[in-house]
């Protein structure tokens, strides 16, 4: 037998349907954990996205708009820090329910691409954090475009991530640095909520992430910052053109950018940092 041809325009869509749930498993790498400046968690940390925010691989992300309360009336506000993160998503192929560590990957129909998009600002700045807020928008989860089936995957902890915005790498990352692997998850998320078949759980961003990858209009802020600070590095004066360049010389680049990103330091703030940095 054989599947007719798509006429028109093609599009590829979400490699799977039914979905009923979206698990998302926070700050699951030990470079992820270490360059936010967070400490290893001691278990999963859960959120979900809503089955709204799934769209296929290559289709439009609608940057949501924001709304700030005042005390008589409301105000619309732009996206300016959403973000990417590419990650490895476990497609649940049985109904999983308090399920074993040792038979946690025999509920695995297979894996799949999934784009945690996120927007930093609803995320974070807000009370106490508002993850689905920022994690949990329409289009927020672009999944695909394969669906690899489980015993295609011989190695789930031996896998690459990586992702290319435009030609340049932004994050480049490895399953075998999951602080919880992927049997771990299945078992976990299972004795807190019954896994459903097509049920997706994402399991967090490798290294590069929240501070290497944030969105464009972010990123050229940090750069527009940070291009002309001079200082003695290596070789004599080094200009910076972008957070990679204190990487390269070995500064502490996420602690600069967290503060940068947080609004927290000023120019001045930032050479003085780079001057009493001993790596450089």
């Amino acid at each position: 037998d054989k599947l007719p041809l798509v006429k028109g325009k093609k599009r590829l869509g979400v490699p799977l349907s039914g979905i009923g749930k979206i698990v998302c498993i926070g700050l699951n790498y030990v470079d992820h954990a270490k360059e936010t400046g967070s400490p290893i968690p001691s278990e999963p940390i859960m959120f979900m996205k809503p089955t709204s925010s799934l769209s296929g691989p290559n289709d439009e992300v609608m940057l949501p708009k924001g709304l700030i309360l005042g005390k008589k009336d409301a105000k619309q506000k732009d996206s300016v820090c959403s973000d990417w993160e590419v990650e490895l998503g476990i497609v649940i192929g049985d109904t999983a329910r308090s399920v074993s560590a040792a038979r946690a990957l025999s509920y695995v129909a297979g894996y799949t691409l999934v784009n945690d998009v996120s927007e930093r600002e609803y995320q974070m700045k807000a009370a106490a954090g508002q993850w689905t807020r920022g994690k949990g928008f329409d289009t927020s989860c672009p999944v695909g475009p394969w669906l690899v089936t489980r015993d295609e995957v011989k190695k789930v902890q031996n896998l690459d991530l990586w992702l290319n915005l435009n030609g340049k790498r932004m994050q480049t990352g490895h399953t075998s640095t999951m602080i919880f692997d992927v049997k771990t998850i299945v078992s976990y998320v299972s004795h807190y909520m019954t896994k459903g078949i097509t049920d997706v759980i994402c399991t967090d961003i490798s290294k590069d992430g929240m501070l290497a990858g944030p969105s464009i209009a972010l990123y050229e802020k940090m750069i527009r910052r940070l291009n002309g600070i001079k200082l003695i590095a290596s070789g004599g004066v080094a200009e910076l053109q972008d957070l990679h360049d204190l990487k390269a010389i070995g500064c502490d680049a996420a602690i600069v950018g967290k503060a940068i990103y947080e609004d927290r330091i000023s120019l001045k703030e930032i050479e003085q940092f780079i001057i009493n940095t001993s790596s450089c």
